[in-house]
């Protein structure tokens, strides 16, 4: 992937510094480009030392990074690994991210390219754990969001997340998935099945470079990448205190609309979505309420026909009756465990089967 000398700088300044991005905007505004960064911490170290607010922790690393034999190898280990960045002045840097706030300075990213650059996104997020009720939903309105042509976002994780990228790509429409970790780290890894899809024929992003592991910290600074990317963002599940507030929170803060799935008023996982009704939240039925909002025009859905393996025919046969645990299934099923896991997997993500709280598994009924 060939980048200007410009972009190379921003990538090299944003790993240095370790996404302080306040003091990699204090270094280029004062020398006036991050090219121009670069040949000071060769040059004139001094003058960057005498800068305030750049402690002796950065000065180091920038000048162990400085290294362009070190430079090199992390782009050419990029490139390996099949990760691209963009940055803040990139082309194809997301419009609608560029516009928050703190936007991160580099996204680091695999998948599709050309995906950064819509306009056209909303974000589904929600429980880890949710009901029957919640997956049906999320289902739903991200179905109904691809064949209106807009991207689901979320955040790959357990429940609402994963359902939201698994519907919008069976429903053969984009997904993007933005990560707590680096792009090539998959987490969690139980959905490694969805991870390569959504490389595949969507994306996956996150502002952490190759490598980052999934450290709590990097969570609630993600949540402002998936509502930063949005128009809006749709919550189908949650409790009161949970961390899709972080999330809302951000999208208040970023001017994004926030809709809300009425819920079971005796349901806890409904409490959240529905004290957010009460706090004026848009309420949502169906993707359509939300493209009639945007006046963006629906689609139709375009159908995937599905073809079982052996496998997936046996594991689709052994469902037929009723929900069973995994370590019953792997009792009774004639495969090793990596293989019943990445089937289970790869038909969570086809829309055949739900893993249900407890990890139990049982055939979806459309």
């Amino acid at each position: 992937m060939p980048y200007t000398a410009e972009e190379k700088c921003w990538i090299w300044l944003q790993k240095a510094l370790e996404q302080r991005n306040a003091a990699q905007l204090r270094l280029v505004h004062h020398f006036g480009s991050a090219q121009e960064v670069w040949r000071a911490v060769r040059d004139q170290p001094q003058e960057i030392e005498a800068l305030p607010r750049i402690s002796p922790r950065m000065l180091a690393g920038l000048r162990s990074h400085a290294d362009p034999v070190r430079a090199n190898a992390f782009f050419h280990r990029m490139e390996q690994l099949g990760v691209f960045a963009v940055t803040l002045d990139s082309p194809d840097y997301p419009p609608l991210l560029r516009q928050i706030s703190a936007p991160p300075l580099v996204l680091y990213a695999k998948g599709r390219r050309e995906l950064l650059a819509t306009s056209r996104a909303i974000a589904v997020i929600g429980r880890r754990t949710p009901e029957q009720y919640g997956r049906d939903a999320a289902e739903m309105i991200a179905k109904g969001l691809a064949g209106g042509k807009v991207a689901v976002v979320s955040g790959m994780a357990y429940g609402i997340d994963s359902c939201a990228h698994a519907a919008a790509l069976d429903a053969g429409g984009d997904s993007i998935a933005v990560l707590g970790c680096g792009p090539d780290v998959i987490y969690p890894r139980e959905k490694e099945a969805i991870y390569h899809e959504l490389c595949r024929r969507g994306a996956v992003i996150s502002e952490y470079p190759p490598g980052t592991e999934p450290l709590r910290e990097h969570f609630p600074a993600r949540n402002r990448i998936i509502s930063g990317l949005c128009s809006g963002v749709v919550i189908v599940e949650a409790a009161v205190r949970s961390g899709t507030k972080i999330t809302v929170d951000f999208a208040l803060e970023q001017g994004r609309d926030v809709f809300a799935v009425p819920g079971n008023i005796f349901s806890q996982g409904s409490e959240g979505t529905n004290e957010l009704l009460q706090e004026g939240a848009i309420p949502v039925r169906s993707a359509g309420d939300i493209l009639s909002h945007y006046g963006w025009r629906p689609g139709e859905v375009p159908r995937v026909t599905l073809e079982l393996t052996p496998q997936e025919r046996l594991i689709a046969d052994t469902l037929a009756q009723d929900e069973i645990e995994f370590d019953e299934l792997y009792e009774q099923l004639d495969m090793t465990m990596p293989q019943l896991s990445s089937t289970l997997s790869e038909m969570e993500l086809k829309g055949i089967i739900v893993c249900l709280p407890g990890r139990r598994y049982a055939i979806k009924h459309h």
